[in-house]
């Protein structure tokens, strides 16, 4: 399908024209495969990180909207799992497991635990050993952004705690060089800086050897957004302020915090799109960055009534602690029909039923299905300007 439509997230961006991409230029695409953590996950686990449908009604995520998009009906979790173990689904081409890191290293463990699908890195080596022809599409999803979470707790940790604990350096030295960290030692934002640029490039590596190496064509890699503009981190940020007395002087600590964060973020993404601009025309950025912000700085362009609250504290909680509930601890509660049933609707809806239709948030990190919807419109406008779609 060849489609080149113009909405309001390519005019606010300026995206380039619809043409062509890649060394084959033919828009067709039998197969979408996807890498990724919980956004892009279609049901590893048995259900997706999304309200859940209390009916027969299906709430697909971005990554199966844009299978749909492209006419597969068949798209499926490439792994099922009860939590601890974790079996192949021949034939599906879903490789996104919720909770995914690329440097996924684990403080149980005490080692970075590559060998499984919550390894972004395992995902890529397994559609690697699939194999790709040139009408495959390969989305590389969002799995840095848990990275960047687990950054910032590891910091967070250290800070916060009443004894004495080193999460931080731990993980800086999973990437880091004995040189490395002490050349940075005196500066929070370097050491994170430097780690993330490094895990961009791991992650880029990865890509080549997995994929283009493999024979893939056309390759979209989603950057990171803010995590520190979700109701997760928002919440932690509250915490920072009370555990620095509250007031003037804890909202200037957390302000730090989320400056710092976002630092890290940022030299994520301008390593990330330096790593694919080399690799250009087989490879594109996707910038969920940029329009993340874009949608919480002018949620009434894009539809939304609420970018703060989540509908899962709503029903969960009746609102009175933002940024608490998370799936999978709420699935079985946070449904559509509980939305529905609220009455009245929560303050700051649009005063109906539907009113979390409207929602960016469904529980503290994870969008609605509307939301959904967005992040599907985010991916395929820069397809189309490349010409893969």
């Amino acid at each position: 399908m060849n489609k080149c439509r113009i909405t309001t997230v390519v005019a606010t961006l300026l995206l380039a024209a619809c043409g062509g991409g890649g060394d084959d230029t033919s828009t067709s695409v039998n197969s979408v495969k996807v890498v990724g953590a919980s956004l892009a996950d279609s049901g590893t686990y048995g259900y997706k990180f999304t309200l859940q449908p209390a009916g027969t009604t299906t709430y697909p995520v971005y990554s199966e909207r844009v299978a749909a998009d492209y006419g597969m009906t068949d798209f499926c979790p490439a792994y099922t799992s009860d939590g601890s173990t974790y079996a192949a689904n021949s034939g599906c081409t879903n490789y996104a497991v919720a909770g995914a890191k690329v440097n996924n290293y684990s403080f149980t463990y005490a080692q970075v635990l590559e060998n499984y699908p919550g390894s972004a890195i395992k995902q890529l080596e397994d559609v690697g050993a699939a194999g790709f022809t040139s009408r495959d599409l390969l989305i590389v999803g969002e799995a840095s952004s848990n990275d960047a979470a687990a950054l910032a707790t590891a910091f967070l940790d250290d800070q916060l705690s009443s004894g004495a604990t080193t999460e931080f350096p731990t993980l800086l030295a999973t990437l880091l060089s004995d040189a490395e960290l002490a050349a940075n030692a005196s500066s929070a934002v370097a050491l994170g800086s430097l780690y993330m640029q490094k895990l961009a490039d791991m992650l880029m590596d990865a890509v080549v050897t997995n994929a283009l190496n493999k024979g893939a064509k056309r390759i979209a890699i989603v950057n990171t957004l803010d995590i520190t503009m979700t109701p997760r981190f928002q919440a932690v940020l509250d915490q920072v302020s009370a555990a620095n007395g509250g007031g003037t002087t804890g909202d200037t600590a957390a302000a730090q915090v989320q400056a710092l964060v976002e630092a890290w973020i940022d030299a994520y993404n301008r390593r990330l799109e330096a790593d694919v601009a080399y690799y250009s025309g087989n490879v594109v950025l996707v910038d969920l960055y940029t329009n993340f912000n874009l949608l919480l700085a002018r949620p009434a362009n894009y539809g939304l009534t609420n970018t703060t609250d989540t509908v899962c504290d709503e029903i969960v909680t009746g609102g009175t602690a933002p940024g608490v509930t998370s799936l999978p601890v709420a699935a079985a509660a946070c449904t559509d029909s509980a939305a529905t049933a609220l009455t009245p609707p929560p303050d700051g809806s649009d005063g109906t039923a539907d009113w979390w239709k409207t929602y960016l948030f469904s529980d503290n990190f994870h969008p609605t299905p509307y939301g959904h919807q967005l992040l599907e419109d985010i991916v395929t406008e820069r397809l189309t300007a490349v010409g893969w779609m």
